[in-house]
């Protein structure tokens, strides 16, 4: 009987001992550092640019190791290095380097791989954008505006303002003496203008589109040198 007991006892161990829990297999997020997802980036044409990716612990294996690489990079934007092994969560750097890349989107794709998981990839676009987006407005361009009141065309004079800004004389039509700084955002093609006095007793501030050949700009003139104030969209073309 005690041959019995101790055989049932030994039994009972050893199934504890093969059904004992073990962890799952890993689970991951592979992010841009600070964002939520994988997604398209703006690299300017003659510059740099630090690809910060964070490879996340969910649940499971903590110590599985994910390997993320970078695969069909154009042949004008180099990377220091390309692949980067650890056991999440960590951050990694590819520092990208444009040399004179024609401006355009290029898909790349990010791989990651376990070995309890295998691999994955995420996709997403490099966009080369030039490293002054303004410099292709320069020059004259034709103003047509719509405004609460009123329509008519003029021309202005566009200069530059430095570094993705650029300076529009004559913005509305208000004058010679009205000189507008727009501020460009060139990975969004979006438009700003301060709220400011720009000349010829002219407040206003707007936003707007912008592509190499115009702009497309929403603004209100809570003061002009007519007099009045008025709202008004202006597209301006070369």
């Amino acid at each position: 009987m005690k041959k019995v007991i101790l055989l049932f006892l030994a039994l009972c161990v050893i199934s504890v001992s093969c059904y004992k829990s073990v962890p799952g297999a890993l689970t991951y997020s592979v992010n841009i550092e600070n964002d939520s997802t994988v997604h398209d980036i703006y690299m300017n044409s003659t510059g740099s640019y630090d690809l910060a990716m964070q490879v996340k612990y969910l649940a499971g294996y903590a110590e599985d190791p994910v390997t993320i690489s970078l695969a069909g990079l154009p042949a004008g934007i180099k990377v220091a290095t390309d692949t980067f092994t650890g056991v999440p969560t960590y951050t990694v750097h590819f520092m990208l380097k444009d040399s004179n890349m024609a401006y355009g989107t290029y898909p790349v794709t990010l791989n990651a791989y376990t070995g309890t998981m295998g691999s994955r990839a995420y996709n997403f676009n490099i966009i080369v954008i030039p490293p002054d987006c303004g410099l292709s407005l320069l020059g004259t361009l034709r103003g047509s505006n719509v405004c609460t009141a009123r329509n008519y065309n003029y021309t202005s004079t566009v200069t530059s303002g430095g570094n993705n800004k650029i300076i529009v004389n004559n913005f509305g039509g208000y004058g010679t003496n009205v000189n507008v700084m727009v501020n460009l955002d060139c990975t969004k093609n979006t438009i700003k203008i301060d709220s400011l006095n720009y000349g010829n007793n002219t407040v206003l501030y707007g936003t707007g589109t912008f592509t190499a050949t115009g702009m497309i700009i929403n603004y209100i003139a809570t003061s002009t040198n007519l007099g009045f104030s008025e709202g008004c969209t202006v597209t301006y073309t070369k």
